[in-house]
C-alpha cells in the first residue's frame, strides 16, 4: 500500500484563445490552443488516519472554496470511500493570472488520488470527472498539448514543440474569469456573431510552422488591455526582444512570449524585471509528469 503522493501541476498557456457565443448551458463557445508550461504547483498527499481532509498552503482564500478539495470529495464519492489525507500544496502559479493554476491542481488531485489508492481509471473517466469541477481540468489530465473546443470538454492532443522558450511577465494584477466574460459580452452587444478565424486544423498547421507566422489571438485582450493599456506595451516590448509571438493567456493578466533564442528569452525576461514586473523563463512540456508514489 502506497502511504504519499506527490504530483506537479503544471501552469498552461493560451497559444490561442477564439471566445464564440453563449451556449445554451451558460458557456461559451471557445477554439483555443492549450500549451503545459514548465512553471508548476506541487502537491504532495499523505494517507492520515480518520476521513479528515487537512490541506497546507499559501491560499488567500476559505479552505473550503479550494478546489483542491473539491477534487478530492468528488473522488471519494464516485469511487465509494472515504481516507483521511494531508495535503501539502507548494503554490507556484499566480492566481488570477490567465495560467489556469487551479484547474491544473484539481487534475493533478484526481491523478494523484488514482495512483495513491490504486483505483487505475481511464484517462476518460478522469476526464469526466475533471468537467465537473472546471471546463479546463479536462486538457491538463490528456496532454500537454491540445487543440480544446466546445467549453473545454472537447480535447484533441497533439505533439508539442520542444525548441521553444517562453516568457511570462505578471503585471502585478489579477483578472476575474467571470468579470472578463461579462466585459467581453457587455462589449460585443450588438456585434454579429463572426465565425472562427481558426480551425482545429489550422490551428495545428500553424503552430508546427515558424511562430513568428502564427497569426494566433486572444479574444478577451482588446477589452482587458483598453482599462490596462500597460499590457500592450509589455506586448510590444516582448516583441522587439525576439519573441515571435506575444499575447496575454486566458482571461488574464498574465502576458507571455514564445521564443525561439533561449537567450533572448532571458534577457527579455531581465527587462521586464528591470522595469518592475515579474518575470519568468521556461520551456513548453512535451509530456505530463509522472504521480511519485512512496
Amino acid at each position: 500500500m502506497f502511504l504519499r503522493a506527490r504530483v506537479k501541476a503544471p501552469a498552461k498557456l493560451n497559444l490561442h484563445l477564439e471566445i464564440g457565443g453563449m451556449r445554451l448551458d451558460g458557456f461559451h463557445e471557445l477554439v483555443s490552443l492549450f500549451q503545459a508550461i514548465s512553471l508548476s504547483d506541487e502537491l504532495e498527499f499523505s494517507r492520515i488516519e480518520g476521513d479528515g481532509i487537512f490541506l497546507e498552503g499559501d491560499f488567500p482564500f476559505p479552505a473550503e472554496e479550494n478546489i483542491i478539495l473539491k477534487a478530492c470529495r468528488l473522488f471519494f464519492e464516485t469511487q465509494g470511500f472515504r481516507s483521511g489525507l494531508r495535503i501539502v500544496v507548494e503554490k507556484r502559479i499566480p492566481m488570477g493570472g490567465g495560467l489556469g493554476g487551479g484547474s491544473s491542481d484539481a487534475a493533478a488531485t484526481l491523478r494523484a488520488l488514482d495512483a495513491l489508492f490504486e483505483r487505475a481509471l481511464s484517462i476518460d473517466a478522469l476526464a469526466d470527472l475533471g468537467a465537473r469541477l472546471g471546463s479546463d481540468v479536462p486538457f491538463f489530465l490528456r496532454a500537454p498539448c491540445a487543440i480544446v473546443a466546445g467549453r473545454g470538454e472537447l480535447v484533441e492532443p497533439i505533439a508539442a514543440r520542444e525548441d521553444l522558450s517562453f516568457v511570462l511577465v505578471d503585471p502585478l494584477f489579477g483578472v476575474s474569469t467571470k468579470e472578463a466574460y461579462l466585459l467581453l459580452d457587455r462589449e460585443r452587444q450588438g456585434e454579429a456573431s463572426a465565425a472562427y478565424r481558426f480551425n482545429g486544423g489550422a490551428l495545428k498547421d500553424a503552430y508546427y510552422g515558424r511562430i513568428g507566422d502564427w497569426g494566433f489571438f486572444n479574444s478577451f485582450y482588446p477589452h482587458i488591455m483598453g482599462r490596462h493599456p500597460e499590457l500592450e506595451e509589455i506586448r510590444r516590448e516582448l516583441l522587439e526582444s525576439g519573441a515571435g509571438s506575444a499575447l496575454m493567456s486566458g482571461s488574464g493578466s498574465t502576458m507571455f512570449g514564445i521564443f525561439s533564442d533561449s537567450l533572448a528569452a532571458q534577457k527579455a525576461a531581465q527587462l521586464q524585471v528591470e522595469r518592475g514586473y515579474r518575470a519568468h523563463v521556461g520551456f513548453l512540456l512535451a509530456r505530463n509528469e509522472d504521480v511519485i508514489l512512496k
